[in-house]
């Protein structure tokens, strides 16, 4: 398998804006191993024995987002 050098660039962050994103990020992740969690397991135990698979509990979602009342005009970009 050859190595991918992707990179993701992004702009200048204020802390809010860093925050909100890897929330962001962090239920994408979660969202993912939920539809895919079965075959994402089988192929890293095949690839990385050694590294065991911990996909997240489906049934408890991530932290929720930085502002749990769904109010996203509060954020400034």
């Amino acid at each position: 398998m050859k190595a991918n050098n992707h990179r993701i660039e992004l702009p200048e962050l204020n802390g809010e804006q860093a925050f909100l994103l890897a929330d962001i990020l962090e239920q994408i992740v979660h969202l993912i191993w939920k539809a895919h969690g079965d075959a994402m397991a089988d192929f890293q135990g095949r690839v990385f024995p050694d590294w065991p698979a911990t996909p997240p509990d489906p049934d408890e979602p991530p932290d929720g987002n930085l502002y749990g009342d769904g109010d996203m005009e509060k954020l400034e970009f």
